[in-house]
């Protein structure tokens, strides 16, 4: 593919949106400390400001008994090892729950909250893979993947409720069936340090930046047995972590490799100084494609609140000629949306190490 091409592909088939897939731990699942939090990941709209409108996920209740059955359709093939992808799995369909189904007989991680940092109270939580606590010499990398507003640390990785990530089964089940790499998903707590408008230069670094570079980073490369280099981190965000994984991860490409945004973008009066703030990694197509091991990846639903907002980020990376893979898919600003999105992009991860020139 040249340089700078977008590939677009369209979204699943319509239905009706998946409902809560079971309870949150038992022998057999990913085992999960924490029940979802209400509150919805509400980065929408297009309208000018710095804040931003429109719901987040959807709530509900918790469903009964666990599910059983093989993985969906949200893994796909993976893409060849070495190898820049250049088409997506196939997004599992709207109404697909298999894919974060409790599936029996298959190993499964452990996701835990832990403390990071002394004095603070601030968590975040820690998905180890299935043969971390057996497989001691092993090394893994490291997806952080950040919440929307008015959530927690705690929603991608619980699975007793409409509005949780299960971030753990969606893994177990890829790595059940050959689609992705063991790695280590760490969920930080940002609702205290995001943007919805992009730092000013000189002081170029938000907050969210510094939490990661002084505190998640360190303490989980200090703690866990992870691969402690670029080609083994890959950030991404839903909604307001989308402008995380922007901010932070896109302008810091020397930290990561692989960004994904769900569901984000920034809104238009904020567009022109994020453009001028990353004159240097956009301007530098050949520079910047190199250091990424999978294009930059964006998704937004049919009747996505943000969806405005991510087609204009993706089209100002195109116009620098920046790699893209967009997602177009049915369904809103909701969490059966970033489910797949994840289930999708995981098996992106961690297989190329060669850039995507």
């Amino acid at each position: 593919m040249p340089s700078g091409g977008v590939i677009n592909q369209a979204g699943g088939s319509g239905g009706a949106p998946p409902t809560s897939a079971g309870t949150s731990a038992n022998a057999a699942g990913t085992q999960n400390t924490h029940a979802a939090g209400a509150g919805g990941g509400g980065l929408g709209g297009t309208g000018n400001g710095g804040g931003a409108s429109g719901s987040g996920g959807s709530g509900g209740s918790a469903g009964s008994g666990g599910m059983a059955g093989s993985a969906g359709s949200g893994g796909g093939a993976p893409p060849a090892t070495g190898t820049c992808p250049e088409a997506l799995p196939k997004l599992a369909a709207d109404g697909d729950n298999s894919f974060y189904a409790n599936r029996q007989g298959i190993p499964h991680g452990v996701v835990k909250e832990v403390q990071y940092k002394a004095g603070v109270n601030k968590t975040m939580n820690v998905y180890t893979p299935p043969d971390y606590e057996t497989n001691t010499t092993a090394t893994y990398p490291v997806l952080y993947i950040n919440h929307g507003g008015g959530e927690s640390d705690v929603q991608w990785g619980c699975t007793n409720a409409n509005n949780c990530g299960y971030a753990g089964r969606i893994l177990d089940n890829l790595l059940a069936d050959g689609k992705a790499v063991p790695m280590v998903i760490v969920m930080p707590d940002t609702g205290d340090c995001a943007n919805f408008t992009p730092p000013k230069p000189p002081s170029f670094d938000d907050p969210c930046t510094t939490q990661y570079v002084n505190d998640f980073i360190p303490y989980v490369e200090k703690t866990y047995r992870v691969k402690a280099d670029r080609n083994s981190r890959a950030i991404a965000g839903l909604s307001m972590g989308g402008l995380v994984t922007l901010t932070t991860g896109f302008a810091h490409l020397e930290l990561f490799s692989h960004v994904f945004v769900y569901s984000s973008g920034y809104l238009s009066d904020a567009r022109p100084q994020w453009e001028t703030n990353l004159s240097a990694v956009l301007g530098d197509a050949t520079g910047t494609n190199h250091k990424l091991n999978a294009p930059v990846y964006l998704a937004a639903g049919a009747t996505d609140t943000a969806l405005p907002n991510a087609q204009a980020v993706r089209d100002i990376l195109k116009k620098h000629d920046i790699k893209v893979l967009w997602q177009d898919s049915s369904l809103g600003h909701e969490w059966a949306n970033w489910r797949r999105y994840l289930a999708q992009t995981l098996p992106l991860m961690f297989k190329n190490t060669s850039g995507c020139d």
